[in-house]
């Protein structure tokens, strides 16, 4: 896993795997946030393995899966809740870690990190 900070208490990385796990929790990560729907690709890893996983570590998981190019309010309005309630630093992901970085972007817009 190659996590990257864009801000103190978010960063993004590309798919993760299940081993990856340990190192998030070495890491100090506290809650993961998936931003890639099931079964995009044949292979990937499911939110829900990454998810029991995450438990095994004590790292909250959510799942807001959005499809490449379909960004919605709703979206926005679910992360929004996620990082209001979320115990940081938070660790997104999607298939290379752009779609999570374009939504942190439309997100910060929206809610402007407090100085």
């Amino acid at each position: 896993m190659n996590a990257t900070k864009i801000a103190p208490e978010f960063s993004i990385s590309k798919q993760i795997e299940l081993t990856d796990l340990a190192f998030a929790h070495e890491c100090g990560f506290k809650t993961i946030l998936c931003f890639r729907p099931d079964d995009e690709e044949s292979d990937q890893t499911s939110f829900f393995e990454i998810a029991a996983a995450a438990r095994r570590y004590e790292i909250a998981s959510f799942h807001i899966p959005v499809v490449p190019d379909q960004i919605a309010s709703n979206h926005l309005d679910q992360f929004a809740r996620i990082m209001a309630a979320a115990q940081k630093p938070v660790l997104a992901y999607c298939r290379t870690g752009k779609r999570a970085e374009l939504l942190w972007q439309k997100f910060t817009t929206i809610h402007p990190p407090q100085s």
